[in-house]
């Protein structure tokens, strides 16, 4: 069986793509920044966030691809320099490190 980790999976597009793949016989794994989170389809959900994956569980990537939709979208309430900082931290900085985890652990497919 195929299994599929989705980062974000609480958002519009991830809670849409983890029923999906439910559906058609894939194991799916999902991160989100904060429990309790219900998602239908999910196998598994970790509390995880995207700026500490040097920090998150081994066994989070043992999976056969990472379908990456977490990030910072939605902060526009902040000065513009704190705005840029975080959204260089989560958006870039955190997902060069979850890549870096992902070919270190033999993931072989990885959608961002």
């Amino acid at each position: 069986m195929k299994s599929v980790l989705v980062t974000g999976a609480n958002g519009f597009i991830g809670r849409n793509l983890v029923a999906f793949l439910g559906q058609k016989d894939i194991h799916v794994s999902a991160t989100v920044r904060k429990l309790p989170c219900e998602l239908s389809g999910v196998l598994k959900i970790n509390e995880c966030d995207i700026v500490q994956v040097v920090h998150w569980n081994d066994e989070i990537f043992e999976t056969d691809a990472i379908v990456h939709l977490a990030g910072l979208a939605h902060s526009l309430e902040k000065k513009a320099s704190k705005l840029c900082r975080e959204f260089y931290e989560v958006n870039a900085r955190g997902t060069a490190e979850l890549v870096k985890r992902a070919i270190a652990a033999g993931v072989k497919h990885f959608i961002l």
